[in-house]
């Protein structure tokens, strides 16, 4: 477990049998915002973000049993939250910044090379997340509408899919039950809003200028209800 810091020391955890215990220093002092756990080639890895310099790359030393930087991720500055995702087994990486657009970068086996850019301003969470066999992406928005992007194999890169009408949402969560696939988003500003996965028939396809599915607003008492189990 790692536990970043904004303003102090960030520390690896380790595990042993009665709680987690100290492990490793990372790095202090470095205003830490996120980080993000994923493994390449079956080699643990760790991305971890700061407001004050660019984000490192650490690689789990199998020999030395720590983490040790492999690398720095050019030209990502201000970035608040990474989340990884695959395509086609190919790791991609989401880098959210609040400040500029977004980034989708893509593992070309010894480097993330950038790949596209997302208009994100005022953006704080993300959440990549497939369901029904495709791949969208929740990104937060401070001061518009929240916007779900969808990923398209023939441009390979994410295009707007549908806005949502929450404001400041810090989290976005995808939780599915009794086979409905519901997309929590925890808002800053308000409540927290359910969006319920809605597939359409032809003719509200047509209507929904030729989209196949959409996400709709549950009420929050149906919300509730459905994540109570009632």
């Amino acid at each position: 477990m790692a536990d970043s810091s904004n303003a102090g020391l960030t520390m690896l955890h380790h595990w042993n049998s009665n709680g987690f215990y100290s492990y490793q220093l990372l790095h202090s002092w470095h205003h830490d915002t996120h980080l993000d756990f994923l493994e390449v080639d079956r080699t643990p890895w760790l991305i971890l973000f700061s407001a004050s310099r660019p984000p490192i790359v650490y690689k789990w030393n199998r020999v030395l049993r720590q983490l040790e930087i492999h690398s720095h991720l050019p030209d990502a500055i201000d970035v608040w939250m990474v989340k990884h995702f695959h395509v086609n087994g190919v790791l991609h990486l989401c880098l959210t910044r609040f400040i500029g657009d977004s980034r989708v970068m893509r593992w070309e086996g010894q480097q993330f090379v950038e790949v596209q850019a997302l208009p994100s301003r005022g953006s704080k969470a993300e959440l990549p997340f497939s369901v029904a066999g495709r791949l969208y992406l929740a990104m937060s928005s401070d001061y518009s509408f929240s916007r779900v992007y969808l990923w398209e194999s023939a441009a390979q890169g994410f295009q707007p899919f549908q806005e949502l009408n929450v404001r400041g949402p810090r989290d976005f969560s995808l939780l599915s039950e009794d086979s409905k696939d519901l997309l929590l988003a925890a808002s800053f500003k308000g409540n927290t809003l359910a969006y319920q996965h809605q597939v359409l028939d032809a003719n509200d396809a047509v209507l929904n200028h030729g989209a196949i599915d959409n996400w709709i607003a549950i009420a929050p008492e149906v919300a509730s209800c459905t994540a109570a189990g009632c």
